[in-house]
């Protein structure tokens, strides 16, 4: 085989390569940007989100006093079965859907708790760093979820209204 063969050959396989990935780049979901300000984006990734959670007294609290927008991150079927009082159905698997409805009701400084089904579940986390990702910082998870809520708090409620 000849040295230039061998050329064309590399060349013809890293065009196809090439070409194949970027193919496949704008076939995804969420492309990824291929031009742009890295800096900028490189900054925000170093900035990771860091969870912030509340326990089931301070949830009370938010909710006794208004002062925060409750998102139950569960399926809609989860949250029709019940939830939270003053919560807003935010399923995590419908965010990119949903959301857009959602955001006249928020601003950046907001108090944002986010829910479950409980401590095993991670819907919520996942929604906390949706919601971060679209610059969102004061956000706080529930672990403890719907469960801790039917246990500990529902009783409390009733019997303050």
């Amino acid at each position: 085989m000849n040295f230039k063969k061998i050329l064309i050959e590399i060349f013809i396989i890293l065009f196809l390569s090439i070409s194949i990935g970027l193919i496949y780049n704008e076939a995804r979901d969420k492309p990824l940007d291929l031009i742009g300000d890295f800096d900028e984006k490189t900054d925000s990734l170093l900035e990771a989100y860091e969870e912030k959670t509340i326990t089931a007294d301070e949830l009370f609290y938010y909710i006794s006093n208004a002062e925060a927008v409750i998102f139950d991150a569960r399926d809609n079927e989860y949250y029709k079965e019940g939830h939270i009082p003053f919560a807003i159905s935010l399923p995590i698997r419908k965010f990119d859907t949903v959301f857009d409805t959602l955001k006249g009701i928020l601003n950046q400084t907001k108090t944002i708790i986010v829910y479950c089904s409980g401590v095993d579940c991670t819907d919520s986390t996942d929604l906390a760093e949706k919601l971060y990702q679209l610059k969102y910082k004061n956000i706080f998870v529930y672990k403890g979820g719907i469960i801790e809520w039917k246990d500990e708090l529902q009783n409390r409620i009733e019997m303050e209204e």
